[in-house]
């Protein structure tokens, strides 16, 4: 028999037997895929219902959800809540979780400009660059000199931060819908729970390890206005543009869109009227948004946590700048909720509400920022 002849005969054989072998390998492979294929299907699903809900929808649930908790209606709680938190408290729907952090990102300087890190477990180690790698000129066929990036690790650790709300028990009953319900409390935690993170960031001091605050940290640039010059009131261009200058072009590049001034109202008023060598005023308020302001091309930032003309005395740093992207804050843990009677407030019914969260914070890069401070008498 001939070769050809030979190859038609065994070719239908060879087909069956590879396909079948193909099949066997690839079972279990299909399986999976099949399974995984199923499991999209559900969360797109899911997903599409998520997004179907109206605004309204979502605070009707969570506004459901406190009413419930304030009227001690633990089963409805934990039918809205989902889960009971390992702390004790429940777990607030996770839409109120954002808006909150949606509040605190808009009106708030710590989420708004700083790395934003999620954490699993109460530490979270966060890689850190000391020293970039160089670039160099090589001759033809000579050696390239090694240049060697140092890394450093910098640990972020958790805290808890809480703050409590108090409400009759007519006002949850009767005065209030459960969109407006879910409102104040949105707006009363964020403003109380942001200011806190601010103050992380910027100027609290304490014994916290590994820790740092930027107005406090030694490890920061620090600019010292000229002898005699002890007060806020002192600032001059001068001073300002060192400031800036003291924060390497690397870094500020690198953080781009997060480089800002923190200051307080009262250290603004005082450098508002201050002008450049042209007789510009340094300050640029924006054409498109009134209240927005720029200094040396950089946005401001106002914050009370800064301080304030009560503040005001010899060696005190009042006044910040830096690439924020190198300040990390961590979020532990999805804010949850407690409630109780406080003493002394059973008889007026007038409930406690804790709200807390779990969260971390810690320089990455301490020369990535400059701070400007008043001369010692």
């Amino acid at each position: 028999m001939e070769v050809k002849e030979i190859v038609k005969e065994l070719a239908p054989v060879l087909e069956k037997t590879i396909k079948e072998q193909v099949e066997e390998w690839t079972k279990e492979f299909n399986t999976t895929l099949e399974a995984l294929q199923k499991d999209v299907a559900e969360v797109k699903t899911l997903s599409k219902k998520t997004k179907d809900w109206s605004v309204s929808e979502k605070r009707e649930k969570i506004g459901k959800f406190f009413r419930a908790f304030i009227k001690g209606n633990f089963e409805e709680v934990k039918t809205l809540s989902e889960w009971v938190d390992a702390d004790g408290g429940y777990l607030v729907p996770s839409e109120f979780h954002k808006e909150v952090i949606r509040v605190a990102e808009i009106s708030w300087f710590a989420r708004k400009y700083c790395s934003i890190f999620g954490m699993s477990t109460d530490s979270k180690d966060v890689t850190t660059l000391s020293t970039w790698a160089t670039a160099y000129i090589v001759d033809e066929g000579a050696a390239v000199t090694a240049s060697t990036p140092q890394f450093g690790r910098k640990i972020l650790s958790a805290k808890k931060f809480a703050v409590l709300v108090k409400s009759t028990q007519e006002l949850i009953d009767d005065n209030m819908t459960n969109e407006e319900v879910m409102t104040l409390v949105a707006k009363l935690a964020a403003e109380a729970l942001a200011e806190l993170e601010d103050a992380q960031v910027l100027t609290w001091s304490g014994a916290w390890s590994n820790m740092t605050w930027i107005l406090v940290d030694a490890s920061v640039n620090v600019v010292t206005m000229a002898a005699t010059k002890t007060s806020f009131a002192d600032v001059t261009y001068w001073n300002l543009l060192a400031v800036k200058n003291a924060v390497k072009a690397k870094y500020k590049k690198a953080s781009k869109g997060k480089n800002v001034w923190a200051m307080s109202q009262d250290v603004f008023n005082h450098i508002e009227s201050i002008v450049d060598t042209t007789w510009r005023p340094i300050m640029r308020e924006s054409i498109t948004a009134p209240d927005t302001f720029t200094m040396f091309g950089y946005p401001i930032e106002l914050n009370e946590v800064c301080p304030d003309d009560s503040d005001d005395a010899v060696s005190t740093k009042f006044l910040a700048f830096g690439a924020f992207a190198f300040f990390a804050f961590g979020d532990r843990k999805q804010i949850s909720t407690e409630v109780w009677y406080a003493s002394g407030d059973f008889e007026k019914q007038i409930k406690s509400q804790l709200i807390s969260e779990r969260v971390a914070w810690i320089n990455l890069i301490p020369t990535a920022f400059a701070v400007l401070k008043t001369a010692a008498a």
